[in-house]
């Protein structure tokens, strides 16, 4: 399985990093790594609307089925005990890959919550409009 991931050093965010295998590891990446300030972001895998790459950590403008209004702005979460990703706060906490599968919404890449925190209030989502 292909993993992608990008770096957050605590100024600025580092992609296309490099990763080796770490077998016979239980604790998650940012858990081996805590004491270097480093936060770890999987990728999803996914590209949004603008065909720009969506990670763990970004925050996404959630569009409705019509593709002319938005529903929303959320973070982007791994859940490492359903080992899938899911959008905070979005009802029905629906996983990523259903959404963008199943789904007839569409999702761009506005920022991340590190480089653009003032896009999310302290409900994880922005009032759109």
């Amino acid at each position: 399985m292909k993993i992608e991931v990008r770096v957050w050093d605590g100024k600025e965010m580092h992609y296309n990093v490099k990763m080796v295998q770490l077998s016979d590891y239980c604790e998650s990446i940012n858990e081996i790594f805590k004491d270097e300030k480093l936060i770890f972001m999987l990728s999803t895998l996914r590209r949004d609307i603008n065909k720009k790459k969506i990670y763990e950590s970004d925050i996404v403008r959630v569009y409705n089925p019509s593709g002319l209004e938005v529903e929303g702005v959320y973070e982007v979460i791994w859940d490492e005990d359903e080992a899938r990703f899911y959008l905070k706060d979005f009802p029905g906490y629906v996983d990523v890959e259903e959404l963008w599968l199943n789904s007839e919404h569409r999702l761009e890449v506005i920022g991340n919550i590190y480089e653009n925190p003032q896009l999310l209030n302290e409900k994880g989502r922005k009032k759109c409009g």
